[in-house]
C-alpha cells in the first residue's frame, strides 16, 4: 500500500493500457472513489512509474504494444512486491485467468468491463489493503513492544502466541492468559494492552492472591463513606481507576466465590457498584485475567463459577514453559545479559563455557522469571564481565553436581565397549532435551533413523543401519 503524502486514505491506481480513451474512461468511472489515478500507455512507461513511485494497484491490459501483459506482471512484482495487479483482457480464457492468478495477479477482468463490477473490485481491494496495512503496523508494533518488555521468542510455541496476540489485540474486551508461574503472564498482558485501542489509557494491576477476602471487594469496586466500619472516606476501586484502559486481574483463580458473581456482571455489561452505593456505574475497560491454575478443574470442584469460566475462556492465550521453548533460551540469555551488563556497569557480559553448559542443562522450573532473577544475581556477583558457574545461586550451581551423570568409560570389569559409550551418550542428550528425539538428532549431528537404530539396542525398532562411531549423513 502506497498512500500519497497529504492524501490521507486516497490510494494510487495506475491504469496501464495502450488506448488513451480507455484510460480516460476508467479515470472518469473511478473518480467517485477515494483513489488517485494515473495512466501509462506502454509497458516501458508503466515500469518507469513503478520504479519511481510505485502505486498500490495496477489495472493492466493483457495486450500491450511493447510487452506481454503476463511478462509485465512479473516485472511489476519484482520491482514492487507490495503493488497489486488486476489484469484486463478482451479475450478471456480459463487457462490465462488461472495462469494470471498463479503468477500473483490480484484479480482478472474481461472487456467490456462492467462498471459496477469494477467499482466493487476496487472497493474490495482498498478494504483488503487497509486490513493488510493495519496487520503490518500491528505486527511491527508487536515486535517493538515485545522486545522492550522482554517478551521474546522465535520458537514455534512463542510464534503461535505472537500470532494470536496480533489477531486478538484490536478486538478483545476480555482475555485470559494462562501458564505456569514465571512464564511472563503480566508481561504479555502489558504488551496486549499497548497493542490495543486503549493503549493510551491506564493499565491497572490487581494481584488477587495478595488481597484478603475481607478487602477484595473494596479494592476492586471501591466504597462510599460509611459503607462499613473504617470507611471514613469514599474511595474509588481499581475498576474505576482503569476506566478508559485495561484492568489486569492476576491470579484470577484466587477471587473469592462471594465476589465472582459481581465480577461476572462487570465482564458481561461493564457495570459495577461501590460498596454501600446502590447506583450502578458504567466503565469502559478491557479486562485481562491470568492464572497458573486449571480453571476447568476448579469449576468441576465447585471452586470457580462455571459461567465466569466460560466468559473468561472465550479468548485464551497460553504461555509455554521455558523447558518447552528451548530454542528461545539463547535469545533470552543474551537479552538479560545485555540489560544487566548495562545496569551494573559490566558491558559485554557473557557466560563462561561451563556456565553456558549449566544454563542449557538446567530445567528452569521457575521459567523466564527464574532465568531473569538468576542472571541478575550473576551479574551482581561476577568479577569482571564473565559469569562462571560459581556466580549462579547455589540452588542452580549445585544442580551441576547433583544433576549430572558422568558417562563412564570403564567398570570394575574393564573398559566399556564403544557401542555402550555411544548408547549412554545418546541417552544423556535425550534426557537433556526432555526426550525430544528430533532435537537430540540435531545436537548429535545424525539422522533420526540413526538415532532410532542406537535406541533400538534397548528393544526399539531399527529403521536403518549406520553408526555414531562412523558418522552418518542426516536422514
Amino acid at each position: 500500500m502506497h498512500p500519497r503524502p497529504g492524501h490521507g486514505n486516497r490510494w494510487e491506481i495506475l491504469v496501464a493500457d495502450d488506448d488513451p480513451a480507455a484510460i480516460a474512461l476508467l479515470k472518469a468511472v473511478l473518480s467517485g472513489l477515494d483513489v488517485t489515478i494515473t495512466g501509462a500507455e506502454t509497458g516501458a512507461a508503466t515500469l518507469e512509474i513503478i520504479k519511481s513511485h510505485p502505486p498500490g494497484l495496477v489495472l493492466l491490459d493483457l495486450i500491450m504494444p511493447d510487452v506481454r501483459g503476463l511478462e509485465l506482471l512479473d516485472q511489476i512484482q519484482q520491482l514492487s512486491p507490495e503493488t497489486d495487479v488486476i489484469l484486463i483482457t478482451a479475450h478471456y480464457s480459463t487457462e490465462s485467468a488461472v495462469e494470471a492468478i498463479q503468477r500473483g495477479a490480484f484479480d482478472y477482468l474481461t472487456k467490456p468491463i462492467s462498471i459496477d463490477k469494477l467499482r466493487q473490485k476496487i472497493i474490495a481491494w482498498t478494504e483488503q489493503k487497509q486490513r493488510r496495512t493495519a496487520a503490518h503496523e500491528l505486527e511491527s508494533k508487536l515486535v517493538e513492544i515485545s522486545q522492550c518488555e522482554g517478551l521474546l521468542g522465535m520458537s514455534p510455541a512463542m510464534m503461535e502466541v505472537f500470532s494470536r496476540m496480533q489477531r486478538i489485540a484490536p478486538h478483545y474486551s476480555t482475555a485470559l492468559v494462562t501458564g505456569e508461574t514465571g512464564t511472563g503472564k503480566e508481561v504479555l498482558a502489558r504488551v496486549l494492552h499497548q497493542l490495543s485501542p486503549v493503549s493510551e489509557g491506564p493499565f491497572m494491576v490487581c494481584n488477587c492472591a495478595a488481597l484478603p477476602e475481607t478487602l477484595f471487594e473494596s479494592e476492586l469496586f471501591g466504597h462510599i463513606r460509611g459503607a462499613y466500619t473504617g470507611a471514613v472516606d469514599t474511595k474509588k476501586g481499581l475498576v474505576e481507576a482503569a476506566d478508559g484502559g485495561t484492568l489486569f486481574l492476576d491470579e484470577i483463580a484466587e477471587v473469592p466465590v462471594s465476589v465472582q458473581a459481581k465480577l461476572l456482571r462487570l465482564l458481561q455489561n461493564r457495570q459495577f457498584q461501590r460498596i454501600g452505593d446502590p447506583t450502578p456505574r458504567k466503565v469502559n475497560v478491557r479486562i485481562i485475567c491470568a492464572t497458573h491454575r486449571n480453571l476447568r478443574t476448579m469449576v468441576d470442584e465447585r471452586l470457580f463459577r462455571e459461567d465466569l469460566y466460560y466468559r473468561l475462556a472465550h479468548v485464551e492465550l497460553r504461555l509455554p514453559r521455558l523447558v518447552d521453548r528451548q530454542d528461545d533460551l539463547r535469545l533470552l540469555v543474551h537479552h538479560f545479559l545485555t540489560r544487566f551488563g548495562d545496569q551494573f556497569g559490566k558491558p559485554g557480559l557473557v557466560l563462561s563455557r561451563a556456565a553456558k553448559a549449566l544454563a542449557w542443562r538446567y530445567p528452569w522450573p521457575g521459567n523466564v522469571r527464574e532465568l531473569e532473577n538468576s542472571l541478575n544475581y550473576c551479574a551482581m556477583m561476577c568479577r569482571g564481565n564473565v559469569i562462571d558457574v560459581e556466580d549462579f545461586p547455589e540452588s542452580i550451581s549445585r544442580y551441576k553436581l547433583e544433576g549430572s551423570r558422568a558417562i563412564t568409560f570403564s567398570t570394575d570389569e574393564g573398559l566399556v565397549p564403544l557401542e555402550e559409550v555411544e548408547r549412554r551418550y545418546v541417552q544423556e542428550v535425550l534426557d537433556r532435551v526432555q526426550g525430544n528425539r528430533t532435537k537430540a538428532a540435531e545436537i548429535l549431528g545424525i539422522g533420526r533413523a540413526t538415532l532410532y537404530r542406537i535406541l533400538g539396542r534397548t528393544g526399539r525398532p531399527e529403521p536403518e543401519s549406520g553408526s555414531l562411531a562412523k558418522k552418518s549423513q542426516p536422514a
